[in-house]
C-alpha cells in the first residue's frame, strides 16, 4: 500500500511538472500496483480501488491535455515572434572611414 501511494504521489508530481515522459512510466507503474493489489482484496474494496485509481489517471489525463495545450500555444506564439525578429534587418558591417597608420 506504501508503495502505491508512493506511485500516486509521484504522478501526481510529474503531472504537476508537465513531465509528459515521467507521468507516462509513472502512471504504468502505478496502473501494475493497482492490478497487484486488485487481486488481494476483496470485491467492495476492490471497486473502491479502481474509482480511485480511474479517477486520479483521469485526471492526469486531463491536466496533460491541458499542459500540452498551453505549450502548443506558447511554442505557436515564439514562432510568429520569430518570423518579426527575422523580419529585422541586420546592421552591415561598421565600415570605418579613417585608418591609422603605425
Amino acid at each position: 500500500m506504501q508503495t502505491l501511494d508512493r506511485e500516486e504521489a509521484m504522478l501526481r508530481r510529474a503531472v504537476g511538472r508537465d513531465d509528459f515522459t515521467g507521468a507516462a512510466l509513472s502512471a504504468r507503474r502505478y496502473t501494475s500496483l493497482v492490478a497487484c493489489e486488485l487481486k488481494r482484496l476483496p470485491a467492495a474494496d476492490a471497486e473502491l480501488r479502481v474509482r480511485r485509481a480511474s479517477n486520479l489517471l483521469d485526471w492526469a489525463r486531463h491536466n496533460l491535455h491541458a499542459a500540452r495545450a498551453r505549450i502548443a500555444g506558447k511554442l505557436g506564439q515564439l514562432q510568429r515572434l520569430s518570423h518579426y525578429q527575422a523580419a529585422i534587418p541586420v546592421p552591415a558591417a561598421a565600415i570605418h572611414t579613417w585608418k591609422i597608420d603605425g
